[in-house]
């Protein structure tokens, strides 16, 4: 289905909610670090894609199309 690639298929919506979850049981400086956590690694995906690179930093050729839309996905608007 994923033509080979690995890593995980949980969402970022999902892996969001995992960091803004401390917020509300009164641990807030819990969630600030959970999502500094979000924010790097969205950072090195981008990074990586823009290298030339899968968003996991490999050298597995993927589509310009893929790489495109995966930028798009992972850049903050």
């Amino acid at each position: 289905m994923y033509r080979g690639r690995s890593g995980s298929i949980a969402s970022f919506s999902f892996r969001l909610l995992l960091a803004e979850l401390p917020m509300h049981s009164g641990k807030p400086k819990e969630s600030l670090t959970k999502l500094f956590t979000v924010l790097a690694c969205t950072r090195e995906m981008l990074q990586n894609l823009r290298k030339g690179l899968c968003e996991d930093g490999s050298l597995m050729e993927i589509t310009e199309a893929d790489r495109t839309d995966s930028i798009r996905l992972v850049t903050v608007t």
